[in-house]
């Protein structure tokens, strides 16, 4: 990615598919390599025992890590919620409308802790 060295050629993070490959402390580990590079954040936890996915901040994700240092780079671009907490195969994922309620929650709990704000987009 650096050899390309393009705004349109950007890193999407995902720290639950780190962990669902054994991967730990993935953004203690990953964000000195990867930071500079992300342009694409999906929300997604899981344990690393297992892999099984859980809401934002329940897994061994570091996502309050991963929300204060993209804070800290000043990072504006997009984060998307991608819970899989009904559903979580390989390529493939549904959450259904309670559960994606638990998501949001939890999503807004670690995005609170860091001092992250949401700003909406579209209607």
């Amino acid at each position: 990615m650096k050899a390309v060295d393009s705004p349109a050629f950007r890193f999407l993070w995902d720290s639950a598919n780190f962990i669902q490959v054994h991967e730990a402390r993935v953004v203690e580990r990953g964000w000195p390599m990867l930071g500079d590079l992300i342009g694409y954040v999906h929300i997604k936890d899981a344990v690393l025992s297992d892999g099984h996915v859980v809401p934002a901040g329940e897994g061994d994700g570091q996502l309050p890590l991963l929300f204060a240092k993209l804070k800290e780079r000043g990072y504006q671009g997009m984060v998307s919620l991608e819970p899989h907490l009904k559903v979580a195969g390989h390529s493939t994922g549904h959450t259904g409308p309670d559960l994606m309620k638990v998501a949001v929650d939890a999503l807004r709990k670690v995005m609170g802790a860091t001092g992250c704000t949401e700003v909406h987009t579209g209607d």
